[in-house]
């Protein structure tokens, strides 16, 4: 189906949409007409509201274990759509590293470290 936008052009349409320039043309446009900053070195309580010139990456992963950010039970997304026993609980704050075996879930808080074996976090619904 084609449909004629001039036949509605005075009916729904602000005038000019018509003739709008190409997302190219505008990005060009851009360009022309605007000029990158330089970067500048400034106090770190004085850098509030500006944005970084570089991506910043930190040398070690904190925290250095996987952690699940939300409630929910996490398992192997091979279980996804079999039965599973849920094999107990994975709080946040305790340092219990536990291993899931086949066919079992846990269930984790926000927080938690994800046990070896588990793969998926699947979400508890807020009731």
């Amino acid at each position: 189906m084609v449909v004629d936008f001039n036949k509605y052009k005075n009916t729904f349409m602000p005038a000019g949409l018509l003739n709008m320039i190409s997302p190219e043309e505008a990005k060009s446009l851009i360009d022309e007409n605007t000029t990158q900053l330089r970067p500048r070195t400034v106090p770190i309580d004085k850098a509030g509201g500006l944005i970084m010139a570089q991506d910043v990456y930190a040398s070690i992963n904190i925290p250095a274990f996987p952690q699940s950010g939300m409630d929910g039970y996490a398992l192997a997304f091979s279980s996804v759509g079999n039965p599973v026993a849920i094999a107990g609980e994975q709080v946040a704050g305790t340092n219990h590293h536990r291993e899931l075996k086949p066919g079992t879930a846990v269930r984790i808080f926000t927080g938690a470290v994800v046990p070896a074996g588990a793969d998926t976090v699947v979400i508890q619904e807020k009731r």
